[in-house]
């Protein structure tokens, strides 16, 4: 009967199959050329991990009352941490950050004197992470998740119409990006990682002290050079 036939075809198909592989299993092709090396690095990328980085940020803040766009340029600072699980070549896994901020836009609404000026003193991010072992002690990845941050905005003084504008709220958007990173040597506990982010917030709309809506959209890259620590 045909069923019975199916495991000695399935064997012979198997066995047909290894002996035209057995140079591919020997590690290299038909004709003696060697294999490209993607075999798993021996540095695990699973486990939890904490990270401190520095860099730089490069962003822009649009006002209503401004009628345009000002750059908002300056450094950060940040620490986290992050689990991560390897599943073959692919990790996946969870990061929570907080950055430290430096640097402030400064605009004047057209035909006054007193400048407005917005910051964003501090950002925290949790995001998911997708990265895949090329081997060689190498993992690009990419990012994405929830950012959260303080948008603060402060007159220099009142305008010619006495208006001032004092506030600060929080706002909350989207961070993406992408990365590499690379253990200190096979096996160590530390590495390196090179990544860039682009955050937009949601509107940090507030009022100056005559009531008058001061509506503010905020956006930046990130550039950051993290030093990495595996438990």
């Amino acid at each position: 009967m045909v069923p019975s036939r199916l495991p000695r075809l399935a064997a012979l198909t198997l066995t047909t199959a290894l002996l035209a592989s057995g140079p591919v299993l020997a590690g290299s092709l038909p004709g003696g050329m060697p294999l490209p090396n993607f075999s798993l690095s021996p540095d695990h990328w699973g486990g939890v991990y904490d990270q401190i980085g520095l860099g730089g940020r490069f962003g822009h803040v649009e006002e209503r009352d401004v009628n345009g766009t000002t750059a908002i340029n300056g450094f950060t600072g940040s620490y986290g941490f992050g689990y991560g699980k390897q599943f073959n070549h692919v990790v996946l896994g969870v990061e929570a950050d907080v950055m430290a901020n430096s640097g402030d836009s400064s605009s004047t609404p057209p035909g006054q004197t007193a400048s407005n000026k917005v910051s964003n003193p501090w950002l925290g991010a949790l995001r998911m992470r997708l990265g895949y072992d090329v081997g060689r002690h190498f993992l690009p990845y990419i990012a994405g998740g929830l950012a959260v941050g303080q948008i603060k905005v402060q007159s220099t003084g009142p305008d010619s119409n006495g208006a001032e504008t004092n506030y600060d709220k929080l706002a909350s958007g989207l961070i993406v990006g992408a990365g590499v990173e690379v253990p200190f040597g096979a096996g160590s506990r530390w590495g390196m990682k090179a990544e860039y982010d682009f955050v937009r917030l949601s509107p940090a709309d507030g009022y100056n002290n005559q009531g008058t809506l001061v509506a503010t959209h905020f956006e930046e890259n990130i550039g950051r050079i993290l030093l990495v620590h595996r438990f």
